[in-house]
């Protein structure tokens, strides 16, 4: 089939073409800039959790946003933060209180102290 345009129209619409699809690949691109805001203050049982892995888990953990652990074999927290929900993470906490964690020893942890470094752990970003 033959093209009915002159040669130099079919050159201009092929630029247009390019520069439209040019056009719409760096739009996806755009990021929008968020103004920075302060941090939120920590929850009440955030900051008891943070308290409770710094006496009771430091020694193996990394507990605050250091991905290193004193312990090679023990995830930091922040490294928990993105592997587990609340909801799971909560589960896993009983079962360690319960002794059912073959790699750690048993702490002794009520339920409220489960929630408490669930809440600490799912206020640390994930890296």
């Amino acid at each position: 089939m033959a093209w009915s345009t002159p040669p130099h129209h079919r050159a201009n619409a092929i630029k247009a073409v390019t520069v439209a699809l040019a056009v719409l690949v760096l739009a996806g691109c755009q990021t929008t800039a968020e103004p920075q805001s302060e941090p939120a203050a920590p929850s009440a049982a955030s900051e008891r959790g943070r308290v409770f892995a710094e006496r009771e888990c430091s020694t193996c953990h990394a507990v605050g946003l250091n991905t290193v652990s004193p312990r090679s074999s023990a995830p930091a927290f922040v490294t928990l933060r993105g592997r587990n929900n609340r909801l799971s993470f909560e589960s896993r906490m009983q079962e360690i209180a319960e002794g059912e964690h073959s790699d750690m020893r048993a702490i002794s942890l009520d339920s409220g102290q489960v929630r408490d470094v669930a809440a600490y752990i799912e206020s640390l970003e994930p890296r």
